[in-house]
């Protein structure tokens, strides 16, 4: 892996936090481990709730409660609730 390699990733990883729309929620995954979930820009003009993987791919969340929406406010709302219900902890500012 070359530095130019390695700066882009940090610069992926620093860049994350823009990604999301409205609060954000620390959460394990089966497959990621420790992940901090959000609202993020899905394909066309859908919006999904998921997270970022390390190579910077989107990954959605499968939950009935909350599937993909073109409303990015109703989508918030839905997880909030559901991030209530299983009692995560939301990231701070």
């Amino acid at each position: 892996m070359s530095f130019n390699d390695i700066e882009k990733r940090e610069e992926l990883r620093r860049n994350r936090k823009n990604c999301f729309y409205g609060r954000r929620y620390f959460y394990v995954t089966a497959s990621d481990g420790n992940q901090v979930i959000g609202v993020l820009k899905g394909l066309g003009d859908a919006w999904i709730a998921g997270y970022i993987r390390e190579s910077g791919s989107r990954k959605s969340l499968k939950a009935k409660r909350l599937w993909a929406s073109t409303h990015p406010d109703d989508l918030q709302k839905r997880l909030a609730e559901w991030a209530k219900k299983k009692g995560l902890t939301e990231v701070p500012e």
